[in-house]
């Protein structure tokens, strides 16, 4: 879909984030909430910088696993969420491992244990100091990015389940 419908894609992800939080019961997969911290139906959220994330990147370095396929994993709705374009370029092209461990900072609402969390993050050379600075005093909180930290893998099965999650909930 997000190959001849960007547009499309970004509504459907927004409607599905909508009152939402992650579902313990099935990690990385979203549940409704009975309150949002953020609203995604506004006009600020779709014109703004928010931009798609494709959690399998487009353009994967070669420490991702040959486990998803291109034509049928990389634009499909399981495989994409929303972030901020800066934290969004942080995200980029990281493996699996990295891009985690990105969320998950982006999930925590400590600043203590962000700051922890992006310390290690640099030391094992994940972010740059910029990125850390960025992930730690620009970003906010956005509930669905949760979810995503919770997930032990990306492979088809999961981006499969995960896109049906999604849709369910528009």
């Amino acid at each position: 879909m997000y190959k001849n419908r960007k547009d499309l894609s970004k509504l459907v992800l927004l409607l599905s984030f909508e009152s939402s939080s992650h579902d313990t019961a099935a990690p990385g997969h979203l549940c409704d909430s009975v309150s949002s911290l953020v609203s995604y139906l506004t006009l600020a959220v779709w014109y703004k910088s928010h931009t798609i994330e494709h959690v399998w990147p487009q353009n994967p370095n070669s420490n991702w696993p040959n486990c998803l396929d291109s034509t049928l994993h990389l634009n499909a709705i399981g495989n994409l969420s929303i972030l901020p374009s800066s934290e969004n370029s942080i995200a980029s092209n990281k493996n699996w491992s990295d891009k985690k461990a990105i969320y998950a900072i982006l999930s925590e609402l400590s600043l203590n244990n962000k700051e922890t969390m992006a310390a290690e993050a640099r030391h094992n050379k994940v972010i740059t100091a910029n990125q850390a600075y960025t992930l730690l005093k620009q970003s906010k909180l956005h509930p669905h990015i949760v979810a995503l930290a919770n997930c032990d893998s990306w492979d088809a099965s999961y981006v499969e389940a995960r896109g049906k999650n999604l849709l369910e909930r528009v």
